[in-house]
């Protein structure tokens, strides 16, 4: 039943021909989230002014910072547009910026990421087609590469997409009410919003060009941490009601991303917090390897180093330190 419905779900993108030309009659707009990003707003905006393509409309969502963003994002008055508000959480912000914007497709990028010069002419030569409903490039701290089409499958297996890369058309946006903004889903809004677009038959393109660079100080942290496995968690849960999927499919995909949680944080030594995800496809789902890591949560952090730095030198490799 599953696979039938991947396959529904993804058979017209797969059919789906993108013509590569430009479209100079396009209009766009930038729509930058920040809280407390005072220290990167700046090079954030400067990124979207110097695009080749340079954007129709720059909204700045201020999203109750205790810092100087909006000061700072004010100080190009002449070119974006700051809107302030009470903190609500990403998902409100991007969505008031989208609302308070009214080109034809929505640029998002995140205060402390930047645009390289041509990622938007780049990217718009991609929109040619009416049932395009998103692009996004690569970038630094992409994950694994993307297929030409990214489809519902490709998303249910993980998010392939970066934020920070993507250009939107509204009416997508508007068919499926933008983000959702549920504090569960807080920082996986945005791999919600995909699977939800996928589902309503919109095409999602790759541009398979690295156009985004991230901020190598805060980039990925999030992704490992127990808040964020517990928002993904949200994520399948509040997909497979829409979908109405088998509720096995959904706890198959859910207890395997406790294992894949609780290992990457049991690899930064957060034993707690690992050892929580692990203990319940360890009870619902057992298996040796499972079981494996949760034990060796109960393992003095110093020993477990021991072992991996042993393991690397007898590769031949440079010691690591804890932190990799």
């Amino acid at each position: 039943m599953f696979a039938s419905l991947l396959q529904t779900i993804t058979y017209s993108a797969f059919r789906i021909t993108i013509q590569s030309a430009m479209h100079p009659n396009l209009r766009y707009c930038a729509v930058i989230p920040v809280y407390n990003g005072a220290d990167t707003i700046a090079h954030a905006i400067e990124s979207v002014l110097a695009q080749t393509n340079p954007p129709d409309e720059v909204v700045v969502v201020d999203d109750g910072s205790d810092d100087d963003s909006a000061i700072v994002a004010s100080r190009y008055s002449s070119s974006v547009h700051v809107v302030r508000q009470p903190n609500a959480g990403p998902g409100a912000a991007r969505n008031r910026g989208v609302r308070d914007s009214s080109a034809e497709w929505v640029a998002f990028l995140d205060a402390d990421d930047t645009w390289l010069p041509e990622k938007m002419e780049r990217q718009m030569a991609l929109l040619g087609d009416s049932r395009v409903g998103v692009v996004h490039a690569r970038g630094t701290l992409s994950p694994s590469p993307a297929p030409p089409i990214v489809t519902f499958e490709n998303l249910w297996a993980e998010n392939c997409i970066r934020l920070s890369s993507t250009i939107v058309r509204r009416t997508a946006w508007e068919s499926v009410g933008g983000f959702d903004e549920s504090p569960g889903l807080i920082s996986v809004e945005d791999h919600n919003l995909w699977l939800r677009l996928a589902v309503a038959g919109w095409t999602i393109v790759t541009c398979p060009e690295d156009l985004i660079q991230y901020n190598q100080a805060t980039g990925g942290l999030s992704y490992r941490t127990e808040s964020f496995a517990r928002a993904e968690f949200t994520n399948y849960d509040k997909i497979g009601e829409l979908l109405k999927l088998e509720r096995e499919v959904v706890r198959s995909k859910i207890l395997k991303l406790h294992v894949k949680h609780g290992r990457s944080l049991l690899h930064r030594r957060e034993m707690s917090s690992a050892r929580r995800l692990l203990g319940v496809p360890l009870r619902e789902s057992p298996c040796r390897e499972t079981l494996r890591l949760w034990l060796a949560t109960f393992v003095p952090a110093r020993l477990l180093d021991l072992r991996r730095n042993f393991r690397e030198l007898s590769r031949g490799t440079e010691l690591p330190s804890r932190s990799s």
